[in-house]
Formats: structure tokens, sequence, C-alpha cells
């Protein structure tokens, strides 16, 4: 049986690779939100934000970016919370903008406090006092919630920027999720 992470990288895989690769996907994604008239001028950082992550680390280096219940941007949840795909873009503004993705593959819930604690770590990490070592300094953030049609009825998608559904995405991307 794969491991949660496999799992789960399957639909983050395409999702952060689009981001990295194509410009008309993050136009799409930025499209509605208040990003939407710089996405055409959105570069991906990739390598630069590579290199404060771990060589060691056997995923990408935008997947799991951890927020342990001791560090000043925990929501103090459990034992820490995570950002599923962290992604930052150079805008043409001369800013960055942080894109912090939760992926709810099909049928999964949000769990207890989650959908609350991305905004606030969101705005955490974009302080440069606050932010940790291993995130590149970024100014705007925008959290994005890429799931299944089934939590359209959960109120907790109101603490995202952005909802994405998965048959909207399979309508961009050929390979969703990856098989």
């Amino acid at each position: 049986m794969a491991a949660y992470s496999e799992k789960e990288l399957k639909y983050a895989r395409p999702i952060a690779n689009a981001i990295l690769e194509r410009c008309e996907f993050r136009e799409w994604l930025l499209a509605g939100t208040k990003y939407e008239l710089i996405s055409k001028k959105t570069i991906p950082i990739g390598n630069l934000q590579a290199k404060l992550r771990s060589p060691g680390i056997k995923n990408p280096y935008w997947f799991n970016y951890w927020c342990g219940k001791d560090n000043n941007c925990s929501p103090r949840i459990g034992t820490g919370i995570e950002t599923d795909v962290l992604l930052i873009l150079d805008c043409a503004n001369g800013r960055n903008l942080a894109l912090h993705l939760e992926i709810k593959r099909p049928g999964e819930t949000l769990g207890n406090g989650q959908a609350e604690s991305y905004p606030r770590r969101a705005a955490c990490w974009a302080n440069s006092s606050t932010k940790q070592k291993t995130v590149w300094p970024h100014q705007d953030y925008l959290t994005i919630l890429v799931c299944g049609r089934d939590l359209s009825a959960d109120r907790n998608i109101r603490y995202f920027d952005k909802v994405v559904f998965h048959d909207e995405v399979k309508q961009i991307l050929n390979d969703y999720p990856e098989p």
C-alpha cells in the first residue's frame, strides 16, 4: 500500500509542475483573486526556494512545509500542521507571492483547525521576522484549497482565498491526477 504522501503527491505533483512550468496555468489559478492582474508576469523562483530546503528530503522541495506546534506561526493544533504545497512566485511589481496549497484527495475532509490555520500561517511566513528559515522571503500570499466537490458544503473552506475542485483541474491538466 502506498504511503499517504505518495497518494497525495499524485494530486500535488501535476499542480506544482504546472505552476512551475506553465504561465497559462498560473493565470488560470490566479483568476478571480486579487493577484489576477499580475498573473501573466509571475515567474516561479524554483531553484532559489529549493536551496533553503534540506538536500536530503525525499519529496520535492515544494512539498510538506511543516510548522511545528512550538513555532511562532503555529496554530497550536496537535503536533503541528503543514502546508502541502508552497511555491513562491516573483512578480513584476518587485514583490514575491507565496502560493500555499492544501490538497485534499476525493473523499477527504479538513482536519480540526486545518482550514483556519492556513491564512494565519501564510501571514506569519510572509513576515520576515516570523517566517521559517526554510521559507523564501515573500511579501504577499494566497491560500488555495484543491479538493473534491464533496467539500463544497464545508463551511471551513471559506478560510481559503480560493477553492479549486479536482474536476476543474482535470479540465486544464490532461494527466491529472497522476495514474
